[in-house]
């Protein structure tokens, strides 16, 4: 594997840990986390006769699983590590800082303004302002407690009022994505562990242990499928909220592109397939932002209003494209050996034949999934319900992939 960090970057990491106390996270984690798990029990278990738990674990490990018992499948156990918990809230604290220094350099929002300065959700700067309807309980309690105290002077409103925005959005999706692989019961597939011992579907693996051939490939299709339907619980999440704006939107794709360019930490510098359980980083994140992209532009075309659908399309479009480039520029500040502006992750993101190739052979797999999905899913109302609707779960991927929005 090619050495494309630089030592002295990653070292930060271990210095920044000292400002972020762990029982702290734990505490704010923990309070979204619970309603997380009252809703999933409200909306999925409850009716089941059964009951949701998640554990907030005090680990390293920047990782998350699900756990189920097939025979006791409406008793779940979803299990985040804290050091996943420190990961996403680094990249809160340090992104929306650094994404306004790089949108700085001169021509960046020239370039965007130039093509987009059209579409209802431009903003200049790296990050959005955030409206006060956006303002998060965890964001008022930080303002609260620091009230008339001197602070660093990077941390300006904005910068604290999109940390946590982008800290809980990041989590939703991480809970959601473990919710998905018990929802969708992935354990239905794999015949050679249905038994009555405890079986855990294992996720944010960086060392993971591998696999080969169609059992690989169909393990990689479970990933995406429960990428993609935590992306649309994550957007229900923010309707449900009336979080649903440009601002949480563009922070989802930012903090989804960073977490996917930390898994890369443990791939090959190359998109050929992998055999390991997760697909390659690039893959999920081509995707899940595939997914999520059109996703958002259904739901806001189906709301009421008067923006034509180009100016819709332009506006989603737009975040998808900025947050795509501002994430990769940052991450490869921060820990990687930048040789020009792309770092290897965007290279990879822009070699569109191998990427594609991946993907279909993936896409193959997951139409493979749905029918049994769609009839033993857990919750009445899924995901499922768009197949048909989307173009993203059309059998036809070589024409989805050429659509353009």
């Amino acid at each position: 594997m090619e050495d494309r960090y630089v030592k002295e970057k990653l070292a930060r990491d271990n210095s920044e840990n000292q400002f972020m106390d762990i029982f702290s996270l734990k505490d704010m984690a923990q309070s979204i986390i619970d309603d997380l798990v009252k809703w999933s029990n409200d909306e999925i278990y409850s009716r089941l006769g059964g009951k949701l738990e998640c554990e907030l674990v005090l680990s390293e490990a920047v990782n998350a699983r699900a756990s189920v018992d097939p025979a006791d499948p409406y008793n779940p156990r979803i299990i985040i590590y804290m050091g996943m918990v420190r990961e996403i809230y680094r990249d809160s604290l340090v992104f929306p800082i650094l994404a306004d220094r790089i949108s700085a350099i001169p021509g960046h929002d020239e370039s965007f303004k130039e093509k987009f300065g059209g579409a209802p959700s431009y903003f200049e700067g790296g990050v959005p302002d955030i409206p006060d309807k956006l303002l998060t309980p965890l964001y008022k309690i930080y303002k609260s407690a620091f009230e008339g105290k001197d602070q660093d002077a990077r941390m300006t409103d904005k910068s604290i009022a999109c940390r946590f925005l982008m800290f809980e959005v990041m989590l939703v999706w991480v809970f959601f994505h473990e919710l998905s692989h018990l929802a969708q019961r992935h354990y239905l597939f794999r015949n050679d562990k249905v038994t009555v011992e405890k079986l855990e579907e294992e996720s944010y693996e960086i060392s993971e242990t591998e696999c080969a051939g169609d059992e690989c490939v169909r393990f990689q299709a479970r990933e995406v499928l429960a990428d993609v339907e935590g992306s649309e619980l994550t957007i229900r999440y923010l309707l449900r909220k009336k979080m649903f704006h440009f601002s949480s939107i563009y922070l989802l794709y930012c903090a989804q592109y960073c977490m996917f360019n930390r898994f890369y930490m443990g791939y090959e510098p190359n998109l050929d397939f992998v055999n390991k359980k997760h697909p390659h980083p690039v893959v999920r994140n081509e995707l899940t932002s595939s997914f999520l992209t059109e996703y958002v532009i259904y739901c806001l075309v189906n709301m009421k209003g008067d923006i034509p659908v180009e100016k819709i399309s332009m506006a989603v479009v737009y975040l998808s494209v900025k947050s795509s480039l501002i994430s990769g520029i940052y991450w490869g500040n921060r820990y990687e050996v930048m040789s020009g502006e792309l770092t290897p992750f965007m290279k990879l993101m822009m070699d569109e034949v191998k990427r594609d190739e991946y993907c279909s052979m993936l896409m193959r797999s997951v139409h493979e999934h749905l029918s049994v999905i769609k009839g033993h899913h857990l919750n009445r109302h899924n995901f499922t319900d768009f197949i048909g609707v989307l173009r993203f779960f059309s059998t036809d991927i070589e024409e989805d992939q050429q659509t353009q929005f």
